[in-house]
């Protein structure tokens, strides 16, 4: 725990144990805030794939997209996004695929900044060559890839890329600037209402089960006007 980073402390409404949660710092790669920010986003995700719903046939596939480097990282989150916006306006995305989410990865490499989308998507069968040739007409280069998803590891595959886990150190806080002002997880399709429903993650308390948490200063400022905790 970072000493430096500001913390809410947050109290057990059932035996008292105390919680130190980070407040938002404005990094996106802050390796403070990552690990909490990973667990509403995984709840997040969880909710939407097990709930969405697509016509017969349709499976959960993970897809990969890229656009060609650039050296202004913003430069490289904005074509990423639009081109993006082009494919799914497109009456062969929406025949095929019912909905999802995807993620932003941005590194450095040495021919520049690397943008990549990587996506969670419940749709049809696609065939490469054909998500290549969509891809690339409308800007995005060809490099694409889609896996079928078995099982879960691909939710924290996609949580890892809001974290410092996916861009080093040194190129960290260039990375999050460029970010800055995008959503962490961008929905699409019939998921994108799902995304503003889909219910808080419930944290139990390590020592009690209970799922009920209040801010400490606020009960302490109860106890010392009641004399009893709340």
């Amino acid at each position: 725990m970072n000493p430096d980073h500001p913390y809410r402390d947050l109290w057990c409404t059932g035996c008292g144990y105390c919680h130190r949660i980070p407040i938002y710092c404005g990094n996106r790669f802050c390796a403070a805030c990552s690990a909490h920010t990973r667990q509403k986003l995984y709840s997040k995700l969880s909710h939407v794939t097990r709930e969405l719903r697509g016509d017969h046939g349709q499976r959960w596939r993970f897809l990969t997209l890229t656009v060609p480097n650039a050296h202004d990282p913003r430069v490289q989150v904005e074509t990423l996004i639009q081109t993006f916006r082009k494919l799914r306006q497109r009456q062969w995305w929406k025949r095929l695929v019912t909905g999802g989410i995807a993620v932003i990865e941005l590194t450095k490499r040495e021919t520049g900044w690397h943008a990549h989308l990587h996506l969670l998507a419940l749709s049809a069968f696609i065939p490469q060559h054909q998500l290549s040739n969509q891809w690339n007409s409308c800007g995005g280069g060809k490099i694409v890839d889609i896996r079928l998803v078995r099982g879960t590891p691909h939710i924290s595959y996609l949580c890892k890329y809001i974290s410092s886990e996916a861009c080093t150190e040194e190129h960290q806080q260039d990375a999050s600037d460029a970010l800055k002002g995008t959503r962490l997880l961008i929905p699409f399709g019939a998921a994108h209402s799902m995304i503003a429903a889909s219910p808080p993650a419930a944290f139990p308390c390590p020592h009690c089960g209970t799922t009920a948490w209040s801010v400490l200063s606020a009960c302490l400022a109860f106890i010392d006007h009641y004399g009893h905790s709340p």
